[in-house]
Order: structure tokens, then sequence, then C-alpha cells
């Protein structure tokens, strides 16, 4: 047993929870078919537009709802079961991917269509974050939650790879519409499999009930004072804001960088996916608190770095790597952060800090991802690429700074919830 624990580490011991084992076969499954979504209409927009402007739009109409509605649906998943809350939204998930899939077969098909649904699942989306992230911690013990998180990531990565494998035999036998109907099926799937799942039951904050919205301002305030989760935040904010948006932009980095068409951008995909996947390994294998500040670091240099080769990259195959490398940083950056806020919340205050978790990690990179495409438009890609590698090297260089008290607090507080 010993040995097999060296091998599966922090990912094993994650799996022996049946209700977060159920959870992660569930929400694999149904990720497959999100991600072969997100692939179809990027593409159809790209094919039906050509415009940088425009899948710059299309992310910001499916990430932004989540700026305005996160603290709100934060505050809600603190009154209420967060997993009825989730529980709500992966049925409204099922209903996106039926109407797409009703779009797809009558040819109605737009760039007005596109991103109006896009617009839908973004609300969806907002309502569902923060329940879904309190959800890891209910479905573990505290020693699995750093692992958990880390193969909540690993499942999200491995569609983002799955996703555009899946869609080129796609395309060659069918249409991008079919995509939507995988879509719509994983989701089925998904949401018969939480029937057999029973999370811990949520804890609240003693005392009389406040009106929402004073809640929702009591959150972010304690997220604003608090020395280690504000600091995050603020990372995610750059993060969000400059590097993040290179992943809604990959159909133009095939197409405007390179010259390549709907191979090529799934190309892109596949390496950011895969990038991500060996971030989130890793780091779900590894599955300990100790030293992660110190690794968020090291991760937040390579980020700037392979953003700047990208941006000078010469050649497709050379921007494939650096691809992939950014794809590793986004998503390990995501894991550390959520696993370092995870660990030092007040649980009475979870979804609400989650949510503005769930707000910069989704919602900023949709502002980013709107203004990259304009200034893209204006000139060229490769000039905004190179400008967030730079504002990451400096975020970089003032984290580095604060690591090593961030990663005290965060063992104090492990420290303090064990039993």
């Amino acid at each position: 047993m010993a040995g097999l624990d060296r091998i599966t580490g922090g990912i094993g011991r994650a799996l022996t929870e049946r209700s977060f084992r159920r959870f992660t076969l569930g929400n694999g499954i149904a990720l497959i078919g999100y991600t072969m979504q997100r692939v179809a209409v990027a593409w159809l927009a790209w094919e039906l537009t050509g415009s940088k402007s425009a899948l710059g739009l299309l992310a910001f109409a499916e990430l932004a709802p989540i700026l305005f509605l996160a603290p709100l649906t934060g505050a809600i998943a603190d009154r209420i079961n967060p997993f009825t809350q989730f529980r709500i939204a992966q049925f409204l998930v099922l209903v996106h991917g039926v109407g797409l899939s009703i779009l797809g077969f009558t040819g109605t098909i737009s760039i007005e269509w596109l991103v109006a649904f896009q617009a839908f699942i973004g609300f969806v989306t907002s309502f569902s974050a923060p329940a879904r992230m309190s959800l890891v911690s209910a479905l573990v013990t505290t020693p699995n939650l750093s692992a958990a998180i880390a193969l909540n990531a690993l499942v999200f990565n491995i569609s983002l790879v799955a996703g555009p494998l899946l869609m080129k035999p796609l395309l060659a036998v069918g249409g991008a519409h079919w995509a939507f109907v995988v879509h719509a099926f994983g989701f089925a799937v998904f949401n018969l499999m939480l029937i057999g799942v029973h999370p811990k039951a949520p804890e609240r904050t003693a005392g009389a009930r406040r009106g929402i919205l004073r809640d929702v301002a009591a959150g972010m305030a304690y997220a604003a004072r608090h020395a280690t989760i504000g600091p995050l935040v603020a990372l995610l904010v750059v993060t969000g804001l400059f590097a993040r948006p290179i992943l809604e932009l990959l159909a133009a980095v095939s197409a405007d960088m390179y010259g390549m068409a709907a191979e090529g951008f799934a190309v892109l995909s596949i390496a950011m996916g895969a990038g991500s996947v060996l971030g989130n390994l890793w780091l779900a294998h590894r599955g300990r608190l100790d030293g992660l500040a110190k690794i968020q670091s090291a991760v937040l240099l390579a980020m700037a770095l392979s953003l700047a080769g990208l941006a000078v990259a010469p050649v497709f195959s050379v921007g494939v790597v650096f691809v992939a490398i950014v794809g590793m940083t986004l998503a390990a950056n995501g894991i550390i952060t959520q696993t370092l806020i995870q660990t030092t919340v007040d649980p009475a205050l979870r979804g609400r800090v989650l949510s503005l978790f769930g707000m910069t990690v989704r919602g900023v990179p949709a502002l980013g991802s709107l203004a990259a495409g304009i200034a893209a438009d204006a000139f060229g890609l490769r000039a905004p690429v190179m400008v967030g590698a730079i504002v990451v090297l400096l975020a970089f260089a003032v984290f580095a700074l604060r690591s090593r008290a961030i990663q005290r607090q965060a063992e104090r507080a492990a420290s303090e919830s064990r039993p």
C-alpha cells in the first residue's frame, strides 16, 4: 500500500472519498462536451466574422456576467445549501447544450446567437461558481483538500486536450454542431451522477441574519483586509488581465501570427490543454500545502518568460511550445491561489470569498480578452502579448517579497483546522 501511495500520491488519497470520486467522474464527462462546445463556438465565430475583436466580444459575453453577479451568488451560497445551487446550475447548462444543438441542426447559427448563448452560459456559471468551489471542501477531508482542488482543475484541463482532439474527427464526419450534442449529453450524464453525491453539511454564520447586500459587503471587506486573500486576489487580477486572454485568442494566434487555419487552432488548443494538465497533475500528485507560495513565485516568472517567448516566436512549432508553457503556468497559478484561499478563509464566509475568486478568474479575463482583441486589431497580436509578459514579470517581483509571509499564514490556518 505504501508503494501504491507513492505512485498515486494525493490523487489516490482524494479519490478514496466516495462522493468526491463520483463528482469527479461525472464532472469529467460533462467537461469534455463543454470544452468541445467552446472550441466549436470560437471557430464558428472566427469563420463568421474573421475578426479578433469578435473573438474578444464572444469571450466577454461568456465571462463578464460573473463580474456583476459573483458577489451576490457567493452570498446566496453562504445562505443556502451550495449543492442545491450547483445542481440547479448544471440543469441550466444542459438547457444551454440543447439550445445550441437546435440552432446547429436548423442552420440558424449567427454571431448574434453565439454571443447570446455564451452570455447565458456566463450567467449560469456565475450562479454555480461559488457553489462548485465550496463543494470541493465539502467532499473531502482537510488533509486531502490541496490534492482535491488540483485534481478538480486537472479534470478540466484534461478536457482542454480531449475536446480539441475529438473535434477533428467530429468535423470530418459531421460538423461543429455535433459538438453541441455531445455537450448536452455530457451534462445529462452529470446531472444523473450528482444524485449519488452527498457533501458534508455547510457551516453557517452564527447570529442574526443580515440583509443579503450587507452579507456581500462583509465578504468583500473581509477579503480586502485579509493579509493572504487580498494579495492573492490582486495577483489574479493582474494575470487575468494580461496573461489569461491568450487562451481566448488562440484562433487569432493560429491564423494571424502563423497563417494556420482550423488545424493550427486545434494544435494550439491541445498544447494549451496539455500544458495545463501537466501543471495540474504535478500539483495533484504532490498534494501538500508546504512550499506552495514559493512555487507560485517560480510559476509567475515562467509565465512571464513564456509570454515573452510567444510574442517573438518566429515559427508555429516554437509558438506551440510557448503556448503549452503558458497553459501550465496559468493552471498552476490558479490551483495554488485557490488552495491558499480555501485554506485560510473563514468557513462561514467561504461562498462569498470564493465568489470573488471566481469573479476574478473568469470576469477579469473577459475585460482582458476584449481589450487584447481590440489592441490586436489595431497593432497586431504580438504587441499585447509582450505587454502582458512585462506586467506579469513586475507582478512576480512584487509577489516574491510577500510569498514567505503568505506561506506561514496558510500553514498556521491548516494546522488550526485539523481536529
